[in-house]
C-alpha cells in the first residue's frame, strides 16, 4: 500500500527501496494484486543488478542462495532491516518515537515488527490524507 501511494504522489519518481529488504521477499508466495515488489526482485535478478554504494555487490535474494532459509531468521532479519527504509520516511514525524536505538533495545522480533507496523500505518494514513486534500 506504500509504494501505490507514493506512486500516487509523484507518478514519474521511482520508489526506494533498500535491497536488503527486497531480498528478504519469499519468491514461493501468493502476493495481492497490486504489489510490485516481487516485480523489482525479478528485475533486479534478471539484470544481474549490482547494488551497494560503496560495495557494489550483486544483488542476491535469500530464496535462491539459501533455499531452506528459516522463516523465523527472515523475519528478525526484517525486524532490524526494515528500520533502514521507516528512519528515513518516519524523520520529523510526531508518531516517529521508534528511532534506530529504541528498536534495537526491544526485546523481541515480534515487538520490532509491530513497532514497524504501526510506523507504516501512521505513514499511510499520513500519505492517504494529502491525497485526498490535492
Amino acid at each position: 500500500y506504500l509504494i501505490q501511494l507514493l506512486g500516487a504522489l509523484n507518478p514519474n519518481g521511482g520508489v526506494p527501496v533498500p535491497t536488503q529488504l527486497l531480498g528478504l521477499l519469499p519468491s514461493d508466495q501468493e502476493w495481492p494484486e497490486g504489489f510490485k515488489l516481487n516485480a523489482y526482485v525479478d528485475r533486479l535478478k534478471a539484470e544481474k543488478a549490482v547494488v551497494g554504494t560503496a560495495s557494489k555487490s550483486p544483488f542476491v535474494a535469500v530464496d535462491d542462495a539459501a533455499p531452506a532459509y528459516p522463516d523465523l531468521r527472515r523475519a528478525q532479519r526484517l525486524s532490524f532491516g526494515i528500520w533502514v527504509l521507516l528512519d528515513s520516511l518516519l524523520a520529523g514525524f510526531s508518531p516517529a518515537a521508534s528511532t534506530r536505538q529504541s528498536v534495537l533495545e526491544l526485546d523481541s522480533i515480534w515487538e520490532r515488527l509491530d513497532a514497524a507496523l504501526r510506523g507504516l500505518n501512521a505513514i499511510n494514513t499520513a500519505l492517504k490524507n494529502t491525497l485526498e486534500k490535492s
